[in-house]
């Protein structure tokens, strides 16, 4: 390959360098991506979700990152419709929730307080059998975590085609103390729809409403609206994507309670989330954003 990113920041490449890499990911085939997962080359970050009254930690959401051995840092932009497309979604997600219910086991051997962490699924591997729940069994079975420990995200990135299969999951996941939200609401596939045939215990509004908070009176509007939708429906409802003072403050406003994004904290490695853990104080809930 011509271009060299090793050192480059995932976000700072330009469209043409980022549409380089994913030609590349493209042509990876099962074997390459087996290759791929199984290497460890895969490091997963914790991004915390907070109460927006206080700025007290809830949970993490649990991101990906791949550490790719030619193109360094990769964010799953970059390769998670090649990896869709590749079959082998699934064992990307068995591995985060591995990882995941390593951290909360070894967080609760050290006393600390043990908060639902959110993975992400694609809507795929919801409607795709009993798989999903089958792997979810095994790692709760394997690392015998406490009941309500893992939230699955449902990333709509395609339409659901055998949706009584993905509803049969989904109301399964919940018995299993597995709740389902909606990722990235109001974006892509993700409609009003799923809301009546899926049993969703929160929704998670798309940040481009958040990002366009400053400058369009017709975002607080949908916020509000849908704010107000999630609690009649007596889900949760958390904002993505919080960068700055303002949008905190126009969302306080329109009665949000729970958000997330950069001006909290980036994603943390999970040394790092040990640490937010063991301080749980409102006040260094802004100190890591500038980590």
């Amino acid at each position: 390959m011509p271009i060299n990113l090793n050192l480059m920041p995932t976000k700072q490449r330009k469209p043409e360098q980022r549409a380089s890499i994913q030609s590349h990911i493209a042509t990876m085939n099962r074997f390459a991506w087996d290759q791929a997962v199984g290497s460890g080359d895969f490091e997963v970050k914790l991004q915390p979700v907070v109460h927006l009254d206080d700025l007290r930690l809830t949970s993490f959401e649990a991101l990906v990152r791949w550490q790719h051995p030619t193109f360094g840092e990769l964010d799953p932009g970059l390769f998670l419709d090649a990896l869709i497309r590749s079959g082998k979604a699934g064992d990307l997600t068995r591995y985060v929730l591995d990882k995941v219910a390593q951290f909360q086991v070894h967080a609760g051997f050290l006393g600390l307080e043990v908060v639902p962490i959110s993975v992400n699924a694609t809507g795929k591997e919801f409607q795709d059998g009993t798989q999903l729940i089958d792997t979810v069994v095994q790692v709760q079975n394997r690392h015998t975590l406490p009941y309500g420990c893992i939230v699955l995200e449902m990333t709509e990135t395609e339409w659901i085609e055998n949706r009584a299969v993905a509803a049969f999951n989904i109301s399964n996941l919940r018995g299993l103390g597995v709740a389902t939200y909606a990722d990235d609401f109001g974006h892509a596939f993700a409609s009003l729809r799923n809301l009546l045939d899926f049993e969703f215990a929160g929704l998670k509004m798309d940040r481009s409403f958040i990002l366009a908070l400053t400058d369009d009176s017709r975002a607080e509007l949908l916020i509000r609206n849908t704010g107000d939708l999630a609690r009649e429906l007596g889900v949760s409802f958390v904002a993505e994507g919080i960068e700055d003072q303002t949008q905190l403050d126009k969302l306080r406003r329109l009665g949000v309670t729970h958000g997330q994004g950069f001006l909290f904290a980036r994603p943390l490695s999970m040394d790092v989330a040990y640490k937010r853990l063991n301080a749980l104080h409102p006040e260094d809930a802004l100190s890591d954003a500038a980590a």
